[in-house]
């Protein structure tokens, strides 16, 4: 990748005006977490809960740290809005939601933690990054 598109992608806005929505592997938190999931197109849906979802995939894995730490939240309703899979993590005290994975999951694949934040920069992207047809 040519270096100067790789800076104009990690000075880009990554959700602005919008909430970026992201899963990690709370025991391993610096690693990639769709290294332990479902590399298929319909696992990543059912695990993430990302209902029937008939366009291309593009996963961006992301370095919090690396980023310059924004603030991360729990998802709540309101920031799911009308989003119909989304259920609110069962502990109120948890710091992270829990994905619901959709039937049908053959795999048993379960919850995933998932958390929000606003407006992040691609300053912690770990590229390149993958794309998943459907």
């Amino acid at each position: 990748m040519p270096r100067e598109l790789e800076q104009l992608l990690r000075d880009t806005p990554l959700g602005k005006y919008n909430l970026v929505w992201a899963t990690f592997d709370a025991s391993a938190p610096d690693s990639n977490p769709f290294d332990r999931l479902p590399s298929s197109h319909i696992g990543i849906c059912t695990a993430l809960g990302l209902g029937d979802v008939t366009e291309t995939l593009i996963i961006l894995v992301w370095s919090h740290a690396d980023s310059g730490s924004p603030p991360l939240h729990r998802p709540t309703i309101a920031d799911a809005e009308s989003y119909p899979f989304y259920r609110p993590h069962p502990d109120a005290n948890s710091l992270w939601g829990l994905t619901a994975p959709l039937p049908p999951n053959p795999d048993g694949i379960q919850p995933q933690p998932e958390v929000v934040m606003p407006d992040p920069t691609g300053k912690g992207l770990r590229l390149p990054f993958l794309v998943v047809p459907v």
